[in-house]
């Protein structure tokens, strides 16, 4: 268990490692359904992807560091109805960056303290063809009392996830699914009992990558 230097420090380390340049889309091909490429050859829009952000957030919740997630509350108009996801959404003309959409996508579905929120960093940015959304996902330190509460009509459940599992490699399972007569193996997180995967695990995934590397890529291609 971290004491409140440790999580400091682990903030400390994964701001100054997000400073950096991004890890590349491996992380996100390791959480990738086996046979998605082909199915998402069938996927074709003919409008420009929709903006959308999410926020990562990092605090500390009884003691153990945890990153935040939700539960989507069940819409039988949305692909995603009750999937596990981060807080966020899509952006709006009042925000005047992909940054502020995910805090105030943030505040609007679990009421997060923006004055306690200390942005760390960004990710590499996540096309989600099913949707036609592109997502910018964003890291912070939640510097207060997670005291968060859903919106009923958008959040069924608010879910703490301890990051010490998820840094481990074995925390990956799989579970097959059938979709337009395609077979798909499908790796997922178990989050606090909770199926995680599909673009959330996919851009879990870089997060946990960069939290675990020891060394990042320069712009030179020289280790830092």
């Amino acid at each position: 268990m971290l004491n409140k230097l440790d999580i400091i420090d682990l903030k400390n380390n994964i701001k100054d490692k997000l400073a950096l340049p991004l890890l590349n889309k491996e992380s996100h091909k390791k959480m990738m359904p086996d046979t998605v490429e082909h199915y998402i050859q069938k996927l074709k829009h003919n409008s420009l992807p929709i903006e959308s952000s999410v926020l990562i957030i990092l605090c500390e919740y009884e003691s153990r560091v945890s990153v935040v997630l939700t539960k989507r509350a069940i819409d039988n108009r949305s692909k995603h109805s009750g999937q596990i996801s981060f807080p966020g959404g899509k952006k709006e003309v009042i925000d005047r960056d992909n940054a502020q959409t995910a805090l105030r996508e943030a505040k609007e579905e679990i009421n997060v303290n923006i004055e306690q929120v200390e942005l760390l960093g960004q990710l590499s940015e996540l096309y989600i063809p099913v949707s036609n959304f592109v997502v910018y996902p964003f890291v912070c330190y939640y510097k207060g009392n997670p005291l968060f509460e859903g919106d009923q009509e958008e959040v069924a459940e608010i879910i703490f996830g301890e990051l010490e599992p998820l840094l481990n490699e074995s925390n990956v399972k799989y579970s097959e699914m059938h979709l337009d007569n395609i077979d798909f193996r499908i790796p997922y997180y178990d989050v606090s009992g909770h199926v995680v995967w599909g673009a959330t695990a996919m851009i879990l995934s870089e997060f946990i990558d960069v939290v675990n590397s020891d060394n990042r890529i320069g712009e030179k291609g020289a280790k830092i």
